[in-house]
């Protein structure tokens, strides 16, 4: 199976991972699904993610960004929109 991943529920899942966003990570994580991803929303996800207020209330750090954009980019397909 294929999914396009919006960038909340990436966000969600990382800051959130107990929740249902974190169950779709894990799945993805596990191979259950293909991820479809474009440049720009890995660079969306990263820009959230990388937001002072988010780094510091989450205590999201750059190698948990690091992380999932390596997890995405493993378990996922590019495709450039047309």
């Amino acid at each position: 199976m294929r999914a396009v991943i919006d960038t909340s529920v990436l966000v969600s899942g990382l800051i959130r991972p107990q929740g249902p966003p974190g169950a779709v990570m894990r799945a993805l994580r596990d191979g259950k699904f293909t991820a479809i991803y474009s440049h720009e929303t890995l660079i969306e996800f990263v820009e959230v993610l990388g937001r002072d207020f988010i780094r510091s209330k989450y205590q999201v750090q750059a190698e948990d960004i690091s992380a999932l954009v390596s997890l995405i980019r493993l378990r996922g397909e590019a495709v450039a929109p047309t």
